[in-house]
């Protein structure tokens, strides 16, 4: 693509450029294209711009994910601010998820970070401070039905989410069929069906890694572009 004063984008600088009106939009992103008006849902785009980043040649972000398992998932969602690493350069790939930081790993999948932003402040848990730094992704959360509270009103941002529930609402977020049957595991055999488990063996009650649900992630939004 070449700009006004003649100089070509590359393919990253247009990932980058896109990724940006991603970030800034609600719900849905308006492209104008030969005179025609379209709206595409944020998750169609979000698989969209995944699929410019695996095309792109991008060095390791994390200096504890090269050469892993984890690295081409970590790097694309780390483009595209899904995750965020830690300020010494690593990624902890074996740290385990939280439920606050899954809300907010969901939030930013589903494309309402703006959402969260103006939601940030007082949330109907009684056990979330309106000083954490989670409180406007657990809202947006919580009020779209991707994360909820338990029986006795609390939220527990700090208990950590397991491969079940992790696999759930990744694949609820990211607009796939939800599966019929017992829970977790519909979830589970749905998972493997499509290819969001990179082992076919999983316990559903472990806690998950930091690198599963980048992995989870990024499988199912690549499974998302797919089967559009």
């Amino acid at each position: 693509m070449q700009n006004k004063k003649g100089k070509y984008y590359t393919l990253k600088t247009i990932a980058a450029m896109v990724i940006i009106v991603y970030n800034y939009c609600n719900m849905f992103i308006i492209f104008f294209v030969y005179g025609g008006v379209y709206m595409i849902k944020k998750i169609s785009v979000l698989s969209i711009l995944l699929l410019f980043i695996i095309s792109i040649t991008v060095s390791a972000t994390y200096i504890d994910i090269k050469d892993t398992e984890y690295e081409q998932a970590v790097n694309a969602l780390t483009l595209l601010n899904i995750f965020y690493g830690y300020p010494d350069g690593t990624f902890m790939p074996g740290n385990f998820v939280t439920r606050a930081e899954f809300a907010a790993i969901s939030v930013r999948i589903a494309g309402m970070n703006l959402d969260a932003v103006n939601a940030t402040g007082q949330t109907t848990f009684p056990d979330v401070p309106d000083d954490h730094w989670a409180t406007g992704y657990i809202n947006i959360a919580a009020e779209n039905g991707i994360i909820l509270g338990h029986d006795d009103g609390t939220f527990a941002p700090n208990d950590r989410v397991t491969n079940a529930q992790a696999l759930t609402m990744i694949i609820r977020v990211t607009g796939l069929e939800v599966p019929e049957g017992e829970w977790p595991s519909n979830y589970i055999s749905k998972a493997n069906e499509l290819g969001i488990l990179f082992n076919s063996f999983v316990v559903p009650n472990n806690p998950a890694t930091r690198g599963d649900v980048a992995l989870y992630s990024y499988n199912a939004l690549k499974v998302s572009l797919e089967i559009q």
